[in-house]
């Protein structure tokens, strides 16, 4: 077939493609089709998808072309083109979001951690997720801190519990009656003395 553009790369029988001075024109025969800058990737998707969709090529004639585009993504292309509008191709790309977990926001965490904050509470005040803190611990990525529970280290966030089993255990070696000295007191009035047997 004649009237293909000077300079132009043909792409099938009918089509071609011409790139000067920083822009990308295709041909239908001699006619221009469409054009776009040549760093406009949303319209390189657009025109390729619609000359498909259109017939005047084939997806292994523009695989095998300069362009050099796989099956899969025109496949995409021409679905997106059959399922949406043409604005569709224009339509701002999300990128992927920025790091929130940095090694900086690691170390602020693992200081509040130090604190004895739970991991929930360090969490919200970090501004992070807590499956992320989470998976950040079990990884090792947060400084100076060993498991993924915070454990209180100041003995004014001791609870009752821990003094109860405290008591217990210290029962099992010099009597009951020396862990409490407080209720023994009130109930005797007087000062006990500890040691195998007890209050004197």
């Amino acid at each position: 077939m004649h009237g293909f553009p000077d300079g132009a790369s043909r792409i099938g029988s009918v089509v071609s493609v011409l790139k000067k001075e920083g822009v990308v024109t295709y041909f239908v025969g001699p006619d221009n089709y469409f054009s776009h800058a040549e760093d406009d990737k949303a319209s390189l998707r657009f025109v390729i998808a619609t000359l498909l969709t259109n017939g005047h090529m084939r997806s292994r004639e523009v695989e095998r072309s300069v362009l050099g585009i796989p099956h899969r993504t025109l496949m995409n292309w021409t679905r997106q083109l059959a399922d949406q509008p043409p604005k569709s191709f224009y339509a701002p790309v999300r990128g992927r979001k920025d790091v929130v977990f940095t090694p900086e926001k690691a170390a602020e965490c693992g200081r509040r951690l130090d604190t004895g904050l739970t991991v929930a509470e360090v969490a919200r005040q970090a501004k992070v997720k807590s499956s992320t803190l989470h998976k950040a611990l079990h990884r090792g990525r947060i400084p100076h801190v060993e498991s993924d529970v915070a454990v209180p280290r100041t003995s004014e966030a001791t609870s009752k519990s821990d003094r109860t089993r405290t008591d217990a255990q210290a029962a099992e070696v010099m009597g009951t009656a020396c862990t409490r000295v407080g209720d023994r007191l009130a109930a005797v009035g007087s000062t006990p003395s500890c040691g195998p047997g007890g209050i004197g």
